[in-house]
């Protein structure tokens, strides 16, 4: 076998953004600004950044705009290669393609370059058994030096696709760190787009001390664009070019409810659009299907996001709960207590917003542990950085479809946690935290000696949280057994003594519903474990506790 057909057999002919499995492009009109700012980068060759990395959340459109930059690039022959990476393709969901499938498109822009890189594989048909910043080197870096120090001018656009796709984060840092030490070096004329999801490959290798930082242009598609105008118009062109016969059969109101639902992704709505126009079903009727549906009814117009979802879950979980540290630990409940904390949904029945803001150590994470639990969920998750610490916490999920798919169990399946287990473990966690707090069941210390405790402002603020909360969720589970061994330590007594120097933080509302809950959730108590709920009131007495929360926020 010849040096081209030695080349050819190990290529990826799916990676390439011409093959027919492809991503679309942009509908014409839609991601101006994106793709201005990446196309001036392109053709600006002064700016002395020769990486651009595209970062976004799951269904962004990162691929409809890698497509779209491609076509004009192709157009414009600047386009050296691309590689789109895909988790469900066996040819293309490793590293093992990447070299020959550049090295071939690269080759097939002219007939010097083809010879060389031909002549390379034949003196060595063993090459693509080597390491990868061999093969980058042998089969691009030195024949675009040879033919550069020749005057000749070759295309030097190279786009990567879906890096986040690529095996776990291992070989996504092994393509990061190859493409620094091999193709950007000697003044080589390259401008490289990698996409990915923002996942710890692409991110460590940004920040200082990284393989790109300081060399690669960085453009946050999620946060630096918003697409709700790009959006209406793809369904609105799409919708008018569907065959129905039915005059005026969507309005304005039915796209924006779309758009508003789509949390400014593009799967969703391409997704919705898919569904809706499926040649066996009627547009009309399907079109009310998604603007009403529910994971109850039989149709699955989202099944595709779903799937989505699944996916990028199942993968963190699988991440997280393989290292040690993180032994016994449940991924999926701690992700669900953030998820809805985030969200603000944690007791969607009361009429203010419970405080949950010291979840890492309520939880015995750690002080990262918020930042590690959800680093391989970046695609979902925005996150924000503390000012004052420097640490990472989750704000918001991009998709609000992702937070139904968490709520909803026929959506979810086997990656489903119920509230009630939220409100279980959050309850004995509460419960542990007031226990391990360094109070004598007989101290008569004061509130204002209570304050005065040798605790950092995140330990204070984590025991008040605790003690505010825990009836909320008491009341909603039956956890007796830790409830007893609670009284037996003298927990009561520790709460009696906090709530003065703990109410000034909350309305009267709020006291009003804490009272309300606590004493609900004694009487459910009361009905199975008579004897405890007894114990529980000779510790607690609420004569004397209302009278200390009223003269404590009247001093307030």
């Amino acid at each position: 076998m010849d040096g081209w057909d030695l080349l050819v057999k190990n290529v990826a002919p799916n990676a390439r953004y011409n093959s027919d499995v492809g991503a679309p492009a942009c509908d014409k009109g839609t991601r101006v600004e994106a793709i201005e700012e990446i196309t001036t980068w392109i053709k600006d060759r002064g700016d002395p950044r020769p990486v651009l990395c595209l970062t976004g959340a799951a269904g962004a459109g990162k691929s409809a705009l890698q497509q779209t930059i491609a076509g004009i690039c192709a157009k414009e022959k600047i386009l050296g290669c691309s590689f789109s990476f895909s988790a469900n393709d066996p040819t293309r969901n490793t590293v093992k393609a990447l070299v020959p499938t550049m090295a071939y498109q690269l080759a097939s822009t002219d007939e010097n370059l083809r010879k060389r890189i031909e002549t390379l594989v034949g003196d060595d048909p063993l090459v693509f058994y080597q390491s990868l910043e061999t093969q980058m080197t042998r089969l691009i870096a030195k024949p675009f030096e040879h033919l550069k120090g020749r005057g000749i001018n070759l295309p030097y656009v190279i786009l990567i696709d879906g890096l986040d796709e690529c095996g776990d984060e291992g070989p996504q840092k092994k393509i990061l760190g190859a493409i620094h030490q091999c193709l950007l070096v000697n003044n080589l004329p390259f401008r490289i787009l990698v996409a990915s999801r923002p996942e710890l490959a692409i991110r460590t290798a940004l920040e200082p001390g990284g393989h790109l930082h300081g060399i690669a242009k960085h453009i946050p598609l999620s946060d630096k664009y918003c697409a709700t105008e790009d959006m209406k118009l793809y369904l609105q062109r799409r919708f008018r070019d569907l065959p129905v016969e039915v005059p005026q059969w969507f309005n304005d109101s039915d796209v924006k409810t779309l758009v508003e639902a789509a949390s400014g992704q593009f799967v969703y709505v391409a997704t919705a659009f898919k569904y809706i126009s499926e040649p066996r079903g009627s547009p009309v009727e399907r079109l009310q299907i998604v603007l009403t549906w529910t994971a109850r009814q039989g149709a699955r117009p989202f099944e595709k996001l779903d799937n989505l979802y699944t996916k990028i879950l199942s993968a963190a979980k699988e991440a997280y709960q393989a290292v040690d540290t993180n032994s016994g630990r449940d991924f999926l409940l701690l992700f669900r207590i953030f998820q809805l904390a985030m969200t603000g949904d944690v007791l969607p029945d009361l009429p203010f917003a419970i405080p949950l803001g010291n979840l890492n150590l309520m939880l015995n994470l750690g002080t990262k542990g918020e930042e590690l639990l959800l680093s391989d969920l970046r695609s979902l998750v925005g996150f924000e950085k503390d000012a004052a610490t420097g640490a990472l916490h989750s704000r918001r999920l991009y998709h609000k479809s992702f937070a139904d798919y968490l709520d909803e169990e026929p959506r979810s399946k086997d990656l489903f946690v119920p509230r009630p287990r939220v409100y279980e473990h959050l309850a004995k966690c509460f419960l542990q935290h007031i226990i391990e707090y360094p109070l004598e069941p007989d101290s008569q210390a004061s509130p204002v000696e209570l304050e005065k405790r040798p605790l950092s402002r995140i330990q204070r603020t984590s025991l008040q949280e605790a003690v505010l909360n825990l009836p909320f969720f008491w009341e909603k589970v039956a956890i007796d057994e830790e409830i007893v061994g609670f009284t037996r330590k003298g927990g009561w007594h520790k709460i009696y003594k906090l709530l003065p120097s703990t109410c000034y933080m909350v309305s009267s509302v709020f006291w009003e519903c804490w009272t309300k809950s606590f004493c609900q959730a004694v009487d459910n108590l009361k009905g199975r474990n008579p004897e405890a709920a007894e114990d529980i009131s000779k510790q607690f007495d609420f004569v004397r506790w209302k009278s200390s929360i009223s003269t404590s926020r009247n001093l307030r």
